[in-house]
């Protein structure tokens, strides 16, 4: 049938379906348009998280193939991106590495399994040790296209065993058609949330509140994602840094602060954080907001906290090894300097008056004889003072008895000294440090506690010694105890430094008890235990 055998009615008909086919195609077109946007938005921010990382990450074809490598791919090597996209693992490294290499992703194309492991790289001088972590990607059938690869420098954490570390990761997805290519990027940008070390948050810059968190990131504060995503900045940081954050991320945000800050984070369990976070500005869902990488640095302050005190411990037994030196010193000046002058003086006189006063000059002699006698006691007391000769020839135990023995006087408290111990010597450094705490225990028991008697006993508890000295004086309270003291702060110093621990309990007018608890390393390991037991 022509149009001059229609009639008008079917004329109009036709016509009016032939509008309706031209607004649904003209429809198709502006959503193909909104795909097109969307799309493009996706791969803008992808390629913001791809190219703002440290981490090395590139994408290859199962041929091994690079078809996208990320800045950090490119500086690594040492060219352009472009020169080395298209290239393929033969090209880039020596034939073993590369075999390596297009064997390690035909698995995981072939298994649509990640993989994971460490890599040392050289290239000419330069030694990196790599962790890389493999993930296939995926076509919209579910077939894997292409692997894409996250690698993380660990060159650090290998120490002195290498120089430096090299790490490469490739990406790129080869894109067939606008809708799955979609499809393809958000896979991917999951899979960079996935595989990423370190947190990251992505934070509303009107609201602060969270809208991304990466599964490190909800591991790192104990949080699973969905209540994470439903809290705000307020809510992970401690509400006295609140103001100086949120200048931050507005002045981050206008380009006028660095991009690294140290702050708190609080954890689900109240514990507390120290996170270096690299923050960015970005633009997610057509909305400004600051994507925050967080590195949690809680071990690196603790250790430096540590070195700190280190520092002051060291600090603390120099004042206290130059105190007991002066000490010393005050003993010979005030001791054996003043008899050993004494005697050379008698000794002058003698040798002026023998010829013509010989009755003078024998006394003179003899006073000087009486004075170098005193000396020589003099000097072994000093020496005993320090290291007393017994503490090498018999032992831990025999000092502390004869210690106790010299102490014991009409005037002083009575001292019972009670051992059980299977060792038979200890490490010289130990029975000396043995030695110095109970001295150092019975001194301040002695001067101060105006106690009747003092309890010492040294037991062995497997693999520990102890030594505790307790009196019924008057007591006193250890938290008033001056730091710059030498008395209980050195007990609990040589404890500390020999992996022991010191307990001191005391009240005023309750006594006071002194435990100290101190791994045993014995003298010889291959000469048997003898018995230790004994009281004095």
């Amino acid at each position: 049938m022509n149009d001059q055998d229609r009639t008008p009615e079917e004329l109009l008909r036709e016509l009016a379906a032939l509008q309706r086919r031209l607004a649904e195609a003209e429809a198709q077109l502006e959503r193909n348009q909104h795909a097109e946007a969307a799309l493009a938005e996706s791969e803008a921010r992808y390629r913001l998280l791809a190219e703002s990382t440290d981490d090395i990450i590139a994408v290859t074809d199962p041929s091994g193939t690079l078809r996208y490598a990320n800045r950090a791919a490119a500086l690594q090597i040492g060219l352009s991106p472009d020169e080395i996209v298209g290239k393929r693992q033969q090209d880039l490294f020596p034939p073993p590495v590369a075999a390596k290499h297009v064997e390690r992703i035909e698995r995981v194309c072939r298994t649509g399994e990640a993989f994971q492991e460490d890599e040392r790289f050289q290239f000419g001088p330069e030694v990196v040790w790599l962790n890389v972590h493999l993930i296939p990607l995926h076509d919209a059938r579910g077939q894997v296209t292409s692997v894409m690869t996250v690698s993380r420098n660990i060159t650090v954490q290998k120490g002195a065993e290498e120089v430096l570390q090299q790490a490469r990761d490739e990406l790129e997805a080869k894109v067939k058609d606008r809708t799955a290519e979609l499809s393809k990027a958000n896979e991917q940008l999951q899979a960079i949330y996935d595989g990423m070390f370190d947190g990251l948050l992505i934070v509303d810059l009107k609201t602060r509140r969270i809208v991304r968190a990466n599964p490190s990131i909800c591991r790192m504060l104990g949080y699973p994602e969905a209540e994470l995503l439903s809290m705000s900045l307020a809510d992970i940081h401690p509400a006295e840094a609140m103001p100086a954050i949120v200048e931050r991320l507005r002045a981050r945000a206008e380009g006028r602060s660095p991009g690294h800050a140290v702050w708190r984070v609080i954890r689900k369990d109240g514990g507390m954080l120290h996170a270096d976070i690299a923050s960015h500005a970005v633009t997610y869902n057509g909305r400004p907001c600051v994507a925050g990488f967080f590195r949690d640095i809680t071990e690196r302050k603790r250790a430096n906290e540590a070195l700190r005190q280190e520092r002051r411990t060291l600090k603390h037994m120099l004042r206290a090894s130059d105190h007991e030196r002066q000490l010393i010193a005050y003993d010979i000046h005030d001791g054996l300097a003043q008899h050993l002058a004494g005697a050379v003086m008698q000794f002058q006189t003698f040798e002026h008056l023998r010829g013509s006063e010989p009755q003078q000059a024998a006394d003179a002699f003899h006073a000087g004889m009486t004075l170098l006698r005193q000396a020589h006691l003099e000097a072994r007391r000093l020496i005993s003072g320090v290291r007393p000769p017994i503490l090498d020839e018999s032992g831990i135990v025999a000092a502390i008895a004869h210690l106790v023995g010299e102490w014991s006087t009409a005037s002083a408290p009575r001292i019972e000294f009670h051992s059980k111990v299977r060792f038979h010597r200890l490490a010289p450094i130990l029975e000396n440090a043995i030695y110095r705490i109970v001295q150092e225990g019975l001194s301040n028991a002695r001067k101060h506690s105006k106690s009747e008697e003092v309890h010492i006993r040294l037991r062995q508890r497997g693999s520990r010694v102890r030594i505790e000295i307790h009196d019924s004086g008057t007591g006193f309270d250890p938290h008033a105890i001056p730091d710059t003291g030498y008395g209980l702060r050195g007990i609990r110093e040589r404890a500390r430094v020999l992996g022991g621990k010191c307990r001191v309990q005391s009240k005023p007018g309750e006594g006071t008890a002194l435990a100290v608890e101190l791994p045993v390393v014995v003298h010889d390991e291959g000469e048997p235990d003898g018995p230790g037991e004994g009281a004095g």
